[in-house]
């Protein structure tokens, strides 16, 4: 994360395309510094109601000692850790 946040760009250039579940994803690995400045990304531009509560939510864990983890991409459709099956697997 850097200081882009608080300059009216997106904290990643993808970011406004995010879904719900890919912001938390990539929310466990931020420290609680990087949070706050997302947060304040957040409330300054869509303001979306689920992701403020997602990262306050994650911000509080961060203050209770949880760590960041070592985050990274989302996980592929359809693995044991989502729900669903895979696009295409032929079934109706």
């Amino acid at each position: 994360m850097t200081d882009q946040t608080s300059s009216g760009r997106p904290p990643t250039p993808d970011y406004p395309a995010l879904s719900l579940g890919d912001i938390a994803h990539r929310a466990r690995s931020l420290s609680a510094a990087d949070l706050e400045r997302l947060l304040a990304y957040e409330r300054g531009h869509a303001s979306r109601a689920p992701v403020l509560d997602l990262l306050t939510a994650r911000l509080a864990q961060l203050e209770a000692g949880r760590e960041p983890s070592s985050g990274g991409a989302a996980p592929p459709r359809g693995t044991p850790r989502e729900s669903g099956r895979p696009e295409g697997d032929g079934r109706s």
